[in-house]
């Protein structure tokens, strides 16, 4: 994209043309992808070859919608937006010229059709104009005609000019206004450190690999961020000083509390409680990685989240345990009776209820509908002080600790003597 002779707009943007592969080899490395305003790249091959086959027959009107770093940097030092200037800067010293809020999938099915990483299935335009039947073919094997229609195929960008980056949250969320965008991946789009964080978080490979294990957690909830906003649940549900639901509205605001700023001030994201949830999550990896249930997946949804804060215990108490799958038994066995038992006292109560003309006990109350609420806040911590009461209480778990007391000291005792 040519940066010569730009006008500075105060609010607009510019549009440019250039042909499919053009685009692909010389200006598609120059864009930022930030995953704050763009999703994983999420489109399956059939939905590529969709999109080819329509942008062939120039069906395709909608442009790839990019923001300018260079207008971008003005305009954020023009307005004293220090946290905007800081993140163009650091845009810019990755040698990106631009930062993507539209279009990702489209500019990745391009890219994967001219590195023959994606066959084509349809009937296909040439560049003579006439129609060619393609079954599952790479770009190299296509006949040259059709080769070249594909590569001299149109593709608009669009160039939003001089806007903070501080407002590219609000530019992802119109341009994305029809398409869906679930709760979780607007809150990706919001300027604070927090969401960087957790992003990360559910990304780092000793946790990405952990999303897999659980049961109704498919390749398609990864790619709408679902791992994220399981992450940042786990961290509010864990943040003890910052009592509150999980709900969409309240994680909007737990993300707002930084929006626009820095880390700096805002003690709910210090590097304390972000550093003791890491290992509160790394713990619970650990632990889904080693359950072993009959099925091919590792752990329910609501047997993770009481995994989760069996970790939090071992880690506020510095308790460390090698032997994770003895741990794990020990937690499933007192889950399984803290909820037989409360769907036993449930039918009894309701049983009395009846008999008496006296409305139906609330079901919030038990052990057994807490088990699948982690974002109702006291429905959690009704569920983590009874689990993590009758754990410690277990003759098993303290079989446990004295067992790793014991190896820890053979381990001391051989080191002293060597």
């Amino acid at each position: 994209m040519n940066n010569n002779n730009i006008k500075y707009y105060t609010i607009g943007a510019e549009m440019q043309n250039y042909k499919a592969k053009e685009f692909i080899q010389n200006e598609a490395h120059k864009i930022y992808i930030d995953r704050a305003f763009q999703r994983r790249s999420c489109w399956s091959d059939h939905t590529c070859r969709q999109y080819i086959l329509s942008a062939n027959r120039g069906r395709t009107p909608y442009p790839v919608v990019v923001a300018s770093v260079e207008t971008g940097l003005i305009a954020s030092e023009d307005s004293g937006d220090l946290v905007s200037e800081q993140k163009y800067q650091f845009v810019q010293g990755l040698r990106k010229d631009y930062v993507s809020l539209d279009g990702q999938n489209r500019v990745e099915g391009w890219r994967r059709l001219f590195d023959d990483e994606l066959t084509l299935i349809g009937t296909f335009i040439d560049a003579d104009g006439a129609e060619v039947g393609i079954n599952n073919k790479y770009y190299s094997g296509l006949p040259l005609r059709l080769q070249d229609a594909l590569r001299d195929t149109a593709i608009s960008i669009s160039i939003m000019h001089k806007c903070s980056y501080s407002s590219l949250h609000d530019i992802f969320v119109n341009i994305n206004s029809g398409d869906a965008l679930n709760p979780q991946e607007k809150r990706n789009a919001i300027n604070t450190p927090i969401s960087e964080y957790f992003r990360k978080m559910s990304e780092r490979p000793d946790i990405a690999e952990m999303w897999p294990k659980i049961a109704g957690f498919k390749k398609t909830n990864i790619q709408r961020s679902q791992d994220t906003e399981w992450v940042a649940i786990a961290y509010i549900a864990t943040l003890k000083e910052y009592q509150t639901d999980a709900r969409d509205s309240k994680l909007d605001e737990f993300y707002n509390l930084g929006k626009g700023k820095e880390n700096k001030g805002i003690v709910q994201y210090s590097p304390y409680f972000r550093t003791r949830f890491s290992n509160i999550l790394s713990l619970t990896s650990n632990l889904v990685k080693h359950s072993k249930t009959s099925s091919t997946k590792s752990v329910t949804q609501k047997s993770f989240w009481g995994l989760l804060m069996v970790a939090e215990y071992m880690v506020d108490n510095q308790i460390v345990i090698s032997d994770y799958e003895s741990l794990i038994n020990v937690f499933k066995n007192v889950d399984s009776q803290l909820s037989n038992e409360s769907s036993v006292q449930y039918l009894k109560d309701l049983e009395k209820a009846n008999k008496n003309g006296d409305s139906e006990p609330s079901k919030s109350g038990y052990y057994f509908f807490n088990q699948s609420n982690i974002k109702g806040m006291s429905s959690r911590n009704s569920r983590r002080a009874l689990l993590i009461d009758r754990l410690i209480s277990s003759e098993d778990f303290k079989f446990i600790l004295e067992l790793e007391k014991s190896l820890l000291a053979v381990e001391n005792s051989e080191e002293e003597a060597a």
